[in-house]
């Protein structure tokens, strides 16, 4: 229960984690996983669109879930900038650090030579901020989403209250649209070089993070709270038509994805269809819709628990299963669906090794 600040109403809102949101996270890290599979080991056939969704999914999540977790601490004065990047910084470097060192580690004894002004970008999570494929894919290529994440986290108290109190003043709006204007000159640059690089330039992610600080401010309205209760009391099988059909809009995405300019497909495609997803399965969290039933499976809340260990590691993981498999069976005759399977168990398990790590 929360307290809205503009209303003074009183909002009835799950105090539980919210198991659907966790599921997601797994299963939108595993398009990314396939992007990255495919590209390491088919090469020929590239699964981009599982690379773009992933990331413009995870920066729309990430406004959601940090507005759900401390946006009542904006609200009540309580939230401290530096302290807050500081907790935030603690959680997730120490991964990123030791993923780093795996990386280059590897890469220099596969022969790639040691580059120190890339490690170094890398190290203070300013290579995003170089628009250069090189810098940026540099070591544990992954890494670059965390500098335009800490660039949003550094504007969430200011973006919070602009958008979800809804208290926008002048500056903002001019701010707002002086920034879109500049955000639509991307559709001017060469689907090559988006793809290559700008993609992850840091100040083009705060608009996914905004969209998903809008989709939070729904959800918590009253209208929105209302819906929950009506959805809850349907039948399971008119629930599960439901799951099943913002199952359709993603598949729908990808369809739309193969047809449009780099441009529009790398974020811009999203911030409607994402958005309702999560909101939606957020309504609906404890439902008995088939597919928010499989998201609160005790396996899949646990693999959606180490999305970010998997997401870190999983470049790592590809590069010593195809290591491991290439010297066991042989490089001449790899079996792709076995690869599959060996590289994402030897994922899930480094990812589970992290996060036992972490929590000591």
């Amino acid at each position: 229960v929360i307290q809205d600040s503009d209303q003074g109403k009183t909002i009835n809102m799950p105090s539980h984690k919210i198991e659907s949101i966790q599921a997601l996270r797994f299963v939108f890290c595993m398009l990314i996983f396939s992007f990255h599979f495919r590209g390491m080991m088919i090469k020929t056939d590239v699964f981009t669109y599982g690379g773009d969704a992933g990331v413009s999914f995870f920066f729309i999540l990430s406004g959601f879930v940090l507005c759900l977790g401390s946006g009542k601490r904006v609200e009540d004065g309580s939230l401290k900038l530096l302290p807050f990047l500081r907790s935030r910084l603690q959680k997730l470097y120490p991964l990123h650090f030791a993923a780093m060192l795996i990386a280059v580690s590897f890469n220099v004894y596969l022969g790639e030579g040691f580059r120190p002004g890339a490690f170094v970008a890398q190290l203070f999570l300013v290579q995003s901020w170089f628009l250069s494929r090189s810098i940026l894919l540099y070591g544990n290529g992954v890494s670059w989403f965390l500098g335009p994440l800490f660039l949003c986290y550094a504007l969430f108290p200011w973006l919070y209250r602009n958008i979800v109190e809804r208290r926008p003043r002048a500056g903002f709006i001019a701010i707002v649209i002086a920034y879109l204007m500049c955000y639509s000159s991307v559709s001017l640059i060469s689907d090559q070089v988006i793809d290559d690089c700008l993609n992850g330039f840091p100040p083009l992610r705060i608009a996914d993070f905004a969209v998903g600080m809008l989709a939070y401010s729904v959800w918590r309205s009253d209208k929105a709270q209302n819906l929950r209760q009506r959805l809850l009391a349907m039948s399971a099988m008119r629930l599960t038509l439901y799951d099943l059909l913002c199952v359709a809009v993603v598949v729908a995405t990808y369809f739309a994805y193969l047809h449009l300019p780099s441009w529009f497909r790398f974020s811009m495609l999203y911030w409607v269809p994402f958005p309702v997803i999560i909101c939606y399965f957020a309504l609906t969290d404890g439902g008995k819709g088939l597919v928010g039933r499989i998201f609160s499976l005790r396996p899949v809340q646990y693999l959606g628990n180490i999305s970010f260990e998997i997401y870190m590691l999983h470049i790592i993981a590809l590069t010593i299963a195809a290591f491991i498999y290439g010297h066991v069976i042989g490089y001449d005759d790899i079996f792709m669906p076995a690869l599959v399977v060996f590289s994402l168990f030897v994922t899930v398990v480094m990812a589970s090794v992290a996060r036992q790590l972490e929590q000591r």
